[in-house]
């Protein structure tokens, strides 16, 4: 079982394609674990000639639980940031492209802020520039939502339904595999005490302003949103692109806060784009 042995917690990592390939690092988002990236898509990318890595955040899935219980006294979005680059390290990678989705563009911008060297290009996808509430559809009831022990069946109900209203009108929903996720999420370890310190985190930044100095971003960024999403509002995406000095801006209007094969394709030129404006100099 690949995990980082140069870092506290230890996180899980898997990688697909050829060692030598371009390396491009995908950063799930809050309560997700790395089989939240389709299979299908990433493969599309070691098509496309790259090395892809996935990992399991702190606190889920099969990387390392990381206290204290005392939420106070927890972790930030950058402690997880450096977990992006403890993979990296790893691996023996100097530098990668770097994409992150909803809390993972939190993550991969704090990864870009802290080294940006080492981060060759970013995507960041449903995501914000900070913890404010004029990005967010109804934050206060998320930030408050009850994150409870369930059994498996329970947890495979409750988050197909979540998924269902989260998802896209556009096109159908992939129930299907959403349950399939849900299972497997469960089964690889489902824990709503880390998931609620994964939730603190973010939390933590309420008040402190940009997860990143836009400044520092100078590296090729493609900022991606969708005009259906229920929980975080466009005008995010359009800030942040409007922040960062090299950034494009790409709203898909039947997309929403998942990433449903009918968009595999389009992202996916949108992202290796983006990553040969920084191979390209």
């Amino acid at each position: 079982m690949p995990t980082t042995t140069n870092s506290r917690p230890a996180i899980y990592f898997e990688t697909m394609g050829p060692d030598a390939a371009t390396p491009i690092i995908f950063v799930a988002g809050f309560t997700a674990q790395l089989i939240s990236w389709h299979d299908d898509f990433c493969q599309s990318f070691v098509d496309s000639g790259f090395r892809v890595i996935r990992f399991d955040n702190r606190d889920v899935g099969l990387s390392q639980r990381i206290g204290p219980e005392h939420q106070q006294d927890g972790y930030t979005i950058k402690d997880m940031a450096l977990d992006g680059f403890a993979v990296l390290d790893d691996l023996g990678i100097a530098s990668a492209h770097v994409v992150g989705q909803s809390m993972g563009g939190m993550i991969a911008q704090a990864m870009a802020d802290l080294h940006p060297e080492r981060v060759r290009s970013l995507s960041l996808i449903y995501t914000v520039p900070a913890i404010e509430e004029r990005y967010f559809i109804n934050l206060a009831a998320r930030a408050e939502a009850p994150i409870e022990p369930l059994g498996r069946d329970e947890m495979i109900e409750l988050f197909t339904a979540e998924q269902s209203l989260q998802g896209t009108k556009t096109y159908p929903f992939e129930e299907a595999w959403n349950r399939e996720l849900a299972a497997r999420s469960y089964d690889r370890g489902w824990d709503p005490a880390g998931m609620l310190r994964q939730r603190y985190a973010m939390l933590r930044n309420m008040g402190a302003g940009s997860f990143a100095d836009a400044a520092r971003l100078t590296m090729p960024v493609a900022v991606i949103h969708g005009r259906e999403d229920p929980g975080i509002s466009e005008a995010a995406s359009i800030e942040l692109a409007r922040l960062l000095p090299h950034a494009e801006l790409h709203l898909y209007g039947g997309m929403a806060h998942a990433i449903v094969e009918p968009l595999f394709e389009p992202l996916k030129n949108v992202i290796v784009r983006t990553a040969r404006r920084a191979e390209a100099g």
